[in-house]
């Protein structure tokens, strides 16, 4: 009965430190981690790429360019992977 008991108790407490340990974060000694802070450099955020201006009126002339090469897929009457390549092709043109 006393080897019963004592299992429980470390199989408990096994659980207990476990699931304590598994929510809480290491952080390095203050003086170590004010060292790290002050000879790593900051990190930056890269420039974002040069894109084409992106007005307005370059919006609508691509949503115009969209429809019609949509409506000239269904008078040519494409369908599935054959209307995929046009509609790729015409706007791309």
């Amino acid at each position: 009965m006393n080897f019963k008991c004592a299992f429980a108790a470390a199989t408990s407490a096994c659980l207990l430190i476990g699931s304590a340990g598994a929510q809480t974060t290491w952080l390095p000694p203050k003086e170590i981690q004010s060292k790290t802070d002050a000879a790593a450099p900051a990190a930056t955020t890269p420039a974002p790429a040069p894109t084409a201006a992106k007005s307005p009126d370059a919006a609508r002339d691509k949503v115009a360019k969209v429809k019609d090469c949509k409506a000239q897929s269904l008078a040519k009457g494409l369908r599935g992977s054959e209307r995929k390549k046009f509609l790729e092709s015409c706007k791309n043109s």
